[in-house]
């Protein structure tokens, strides 16, 4: 559900500055006064030096000098560097406003189209994920492994869909987010692409579907899901700089696992890393999705112990949707290394900045990477906004400077056939970046 407005931000922004400016003042007002204070200091204790003997006269000469100096290096040399820290601190963050009345209309819209995908999937048997745009006249497939999709999907959504991303768009164009021009650039290292041979949500069990997927975004780096952890997967996926691989058993391939447990798979990609340095670690997808308040941590220790059995440098990372950041997950802390967050439904890309903030709450310390739907699996199983794309890269990338997201990941490989114009809108965004 889409979280109540926010109005706070720019008075505790206020407040901040305030405090800010007082305690810097102060910080400068001490450095100067204790300054004063050992200079005077450093003046009687020559004085009394030169009526010491020979002896104590040099130790109280460079013992008077070094103190009276040593706090004007403290106070007046490491407090630009204290300042520049507050005032990135301080720098305030763009939130979204959403009107109390755009809410509730939003929440109306919602209700709508989540009710006629319900009523369509039942008639229609069409299964989650397995929608497309119409093709192109003319077009014919190349991939014969490509799983079937509805095309008709869109035109059986309206006009409900339709009046519901016009009221985000309305909403988008009513808060006009920051120059993204001196935001960090989303170059080859810092892009992944999701995918993975798999007979769900439309995708194609072809064992290269990642690897074209990830030359079609130009991404360096990929995020193997769903098939097995093989030798044969692992090199075919060698050529890329950085890989991750499910180790976990949600929405894995029927087989992937080969009958082992999530801990044995765990420990095998541990052990296979050490022949394909490229692998940095595992991705564990929907690994709290069937926990209520709590996530217990049992599962999370065998899985975290035994990737690092063989390699002590991977890390673990664990997909988390923006609606379970209500959920307990402090037991499972020491067992995830990165959080991979993603937005389920298409309007929560618009609290993007919140929703980080709430996790880094709710996971101190915990890098952060941005999970990309261009596929909008929670409220009208269709291909996402373009524009809400390019607001939630915006955001990324902002985020990305301040050192809180390390990257994006774009899912991912499937969409490209089932929503190309979507496909090419991010493709156009990371060629064009400002």
């Amino acid at each position: 559900m889409l979280l109540p407005p926010k109005t706070k931000f720019k008075r505790r922004s206020t407040h901040h500055a305030c405090w800010m400016g007082r305690m810097i003042r102060g910080l400068w007002d001490v450095g100067t006064v204790l300054q004063r204070t050992m200079g005077l200091w450093e003046s009687s204790t020559q004085h009394a030096a030169r009526t010491a003997p020979p002896a104590h006269y040099f130790i109280m000469k460079v013992h008077s000098l070094f103190a009276g100096r040593l706090c004007a290096v403290i106070f007046h040399l490491a407090l630009p560097s204290a300042l520049s820290a507050c005032i990135l601190f301080n720098k305030e963050l763009f939130f979204m406003r959403i009107p109390l009345e755009d809410s509730l209309k939003l929440e109306k819209l919602k209700a709508k189209v989540r009710h006629k995908v319900e009523f369509l999937r039942k008639g229609h048997g069409v299964k989650l994920g397995c929608t497309s745009a119409p093709p192109v006249p003319g077009y014919v497939e190349d991939d014969q492994q490509l799983c079937p999709c509805n095309s008709e999907w869109n035109s059986w959504l309206e006009p409900e869909a339709g009046e519901y991303k016009a009221l985000l768009l309305k909403i988008l164009a009513a808060n006009p987010a920051p120059d993204p021009s001196n935001f960090a650039k989303l170059d080859a290292d810092k892009l992944w692409v999701w995918g993975g041979p798999t007979p769900y949500w439309g995708g194609s069990m072809a064992d290269d579907t990642l690897v074209r997927g990830a030359e079609y975004f130009a991404a360096e780096n990929v995020v193997y899901v769903y098939g097995p952890t093989s030798e044969k997967m692992l090199s075919l996926h060698s050529k890329f700089k950085r890989v991750l691989c499910q180790i976990n058993a949600n929405c894995r391939t029927p087989g992937a696992l080969e009958g082992g447990s999530e801990e044995e798979n765990a420990e095998l990609l541990s052990k296979l890393s050490l022949q394909y340095p490229n692998i940095v670690g595992a991705m564990c997808d929907d690994v709290t999705v069937s926990s209520t308040d709590r996530v217990d941590p049992e599962a999370f220790e065998k899985r975290y112990a035994a990737l690092k059995k063989h390699n002590a440098n991977l890390k673990m990372y664990g997909v988390i949707y923006a609606h379970e950041l209500y959920k307990d997950f402090s037991q499972i802390l020491p067992y995830l290394d990165i959080i991979n967050l993603w937005f389920w439904d298409m309007d929560q890309i618009l609290q993007y900045d919140e929703f980080i903030e709430l996790t880094q709450q709710k996971f101190p310390g915990k890098p952060i990477i941005s999970g990309i739907f261009l596929h909008e699996y929670g409220v009208t199983d269709s291909g996402n906004s373009p524009e809400l794309l390019a607001y939630q890269l915006d955001r990324a990338r902002e985020y990305i400077s301040r050192g809180i997201v390390e990257g994006v990941i774009l899912l991912g490989d499937r969409e490209i056939k089932k929503w190309p114009a979507v496909a090419q809108s991010v493709r156009q965004y990371l060629q064009k970046q400002a």
